[in-house]
């Protein structure tokens, strides 16, 4: 399984952050921990997790492309529950009955999701112009592998592969339709990271 490390002091060695900003996300593996809880327990954390979406609306990139900060939440909630219990977590089964009353169901929620050191972490994810440009620019600094090492550029093939979208292009954002600005930075991305100009999806792309 896997976990987030947030700062320097919620990362347990050997993965601790050693000088990077507080709240920086960082998945790492973290097998084993506290049991899981029962189905019914579950299926309500799995609920809170998906952020007031119906059962089973899991990410999909064909229905909802952006994740919804779904992964990190869960882990937050299942931390939350096994340090208070299930009975702690909102009742998510009631409407409020005031605007008090929803103001104060509203920040029980925000409180279950607040990292160890405080802060509210998120996801900045979904912009198609942030990979390309950490692609770019390494390319532009000599390919450095304490930069991007062999396996991180699998894993943004891999990325950029899934992201394509039915008529070969890419959007600005992962929720966007293709665009020339998206598909163009994109296609030279993956092309940077070893993809062959013959390749099917490249040639797609064109």
């Amino acid at each position: 399984t896997f976990r987030t490390s947030l700062t320097d002091v919620a990362a347990p060695a050997p993965t601790a952050l050693t000088g990077e900003p507080a709240g920086r996300q960082i998945w790492v593996r973290a097998d084993g921990g506290a049991a899981p809880p029962d189905a019914a327990a579950l299926k309500k954390i799995e609920r809170l997790a998906a952020g007031g979406r119906a059962d089973g609306a899991a990410f999909d990139p064909s229905v909802n492309p952006n994740s919804c900060d779904y992964p990190y939440r869960r882990q937050r909630i299942l931390e939350y529950a096994a340090a208070r219990g299930v009975s702690s977590l909102p009742d998510e089964t009631t409407s409020p009955a005031s605007p008090r009353d929803a103001a104060r169901h509203g920040l029980h929620f925000l409180s279950v999701l607040l990292s160890p050191d405080g802060h509210l972490a998120g996801d900045y994810g979904g912009p198609h112009f942030l990979l390309p440009g950490l692609v770019i620019a390494w390319h532009c600094m000599g390919r450095p592998p304490s930069v991007l090492d062999a396996h991180q550029r699998r894993q943004a093939a891999a990325y950029l592969h899934h992201h394509q979208q039915s008529d070969g292009g890419w959007g600005t954002h992962v929720e966007s339709p293709s665009t020339l600005f998206g598909t163009t930075l994109c296609y030279v991305a993956a092309r940077i990271l070893g993809a062959g100009a013959a390749e099917t999806a490249m040639v797609r792309a064109r």
